[in-house]
């Protein structure tokens, strides 16, 4: 049990560090597409590269058992990382909210008072076209923006999630 946990939190690790690695040599327009590809496919394929390269012993069961679980706590913590990656790092109109009303603390802000001057067209709309079309979830032909093939996989998992938690799946308000 306690490989499982060191092979599970070390695979994290050394991704962590690749993530790391590729966003200090330059930040991917993509996100979410490098996310994944480092998170998920790179230990793929380096388990099997080891696999099939490595002239060792056969599992046992027990090797197979702790190899699933760090497998399963590796696919956990780096989902939840990923999904939580884009509220940390994108812009936020609810942060925007809150670092506004900071300022006028302690005695508050009239909620009528409110205005905050990244609310535009380009930081609410523009921005998140970008950052879809650069992660190859939207394309845009002749000025028309389209749900690709990816988009429509992404719109799916996001609908069979909010069904499972228990809120509207069409993502709406």
């Amino acid at each position: 049990m306690e490989s499982a946990l060191f092979w599970g939190l070390a695979t994290f690790g050394a991704c962590w560090l690749v993530h790391w690695g590729v966003w200090w040599i330059r930040i991917p327009k993509g996100y979410l597409v490098w996310l994944p590809a480092i998170f998920w496919v790179l230990p793929l394929g380096g388990i099997s590269f080891l696999w099939a390269s490595a002239a060792t012993r056969p599992l046992t069961e027990t090797d197979w058992f702790a190899l699933i679980l760090a497998a399963l706590l590796h696919l956990t913590v780096s989902a939840c990382y990923i999904c939580g990656y884009a509220g940390i790092t994108e812009y936020s109109p609810s942060a925007e909210v809150l670092l506004a009303v900071r300022e006028h603390m302690p005695q508050g802000l009239p909620a009528n008072g409110l205005r905050i001057s990244s609310f535009t067209e380009h930081g609410l709309t523009s921005r998140r076209i970008e950052d879809l079309q650069a992660s190859g979830l939207v394309a845009i032909h002749d000025g028309r923006v389209s749900v690709t093939r990816r988009g429509r996989f992404a719109l799916d998992l996001s609908r069979v999630y909010r069904v499972l938690v228990g809120v509207d799946p069409t993502g709406r308000g």
